[in-house]
């Protein structure tokens, strides 16, 4: 129903939040797109797309913490971000 779309409504916003805030970056939309499906895949209740592809093969999991990795490496300065790198 409405709620696995409502919580990963929320987890969109919760992720946006977090990339510009504390890590002062703006991923672009595939990137973006593909961090919330790899979140939601294992966060949401009831979601999971089978046939969502992350690149080099990695399963979710995985491919949210390489992004997270990147992000924490392109940090703007003086974010928390940048603090933790």
């Amino acid at each position: 129903g409405g709620t696995t779309e409502l919580l990963t409504l929320t987890l969109r916003s919760t992720i946006d939040l977090i990339c510009q805030l504390i890590f002062g970056v703006e991923l672009n939309a595939k990137d973006f797109d593909l961090l919330v499906a790899s979140l939601a895949d294992y966060i949401v209740p009831g979601y999971h797309n089978e046939n969502m592809k992350y690149p080099g093969g990695l399963n979710e999991f995985d491919y949210h913490q390489k992004v997270g990795r990147e992000m924490g490496a392109k940090s703007t300065p003086e974010t928390v971000g940048d603090l933790i790198k």
